[in-house]
């Protein structure tokens, strides 16, 4: 049984769901049963818990892919909103392995 928690940071609302589709097809393709998003929007982690309505239309033709993904994991799936000015630690994470890896 694999669980995962993913933590997305980025500014622009519409890579931050092409992260979470990203995320949704690796987790399918090696069978992840459970997945904790971490996000920094507000306004995504509530609209993907269904709080909010999704006024915009990209953004909700982004959301019914993510929609579409989650049917093909097998487990939970769960949204976290992640303060932005409580995201050092990740920011701190991100920016190390940013630095070791070369491209």
């Amino acid at each position: 049984m694999i669980k995962l928690s993913i933590i997305i940071v980025n500014w622009n609302t519409k890579e931050l769901l092409m992260q979470c589709i990203k995320s949704l097809v690796s987790s399918i393709k090696y069978q992840v049963l459970s997945i904790n998003f971490f996000l920094d929007s507000k306004l995504i982690v509530n609209q993907l818990n269904g709080y909010y309505k999704i006024k915009n239309g990209n953004l909700r033709n982004l959301i019914i892919e993510v929609r579409k993904l989650e049917q093909g994991v097998g487990g939970n799936i769960f949204y976290q909103l992640i303060p932005r000015g409580k995201n050092r630690p990740a920011d701190f994470l991100v920016n190390q392995a940013l630095d070791t890896k070369k491209f």
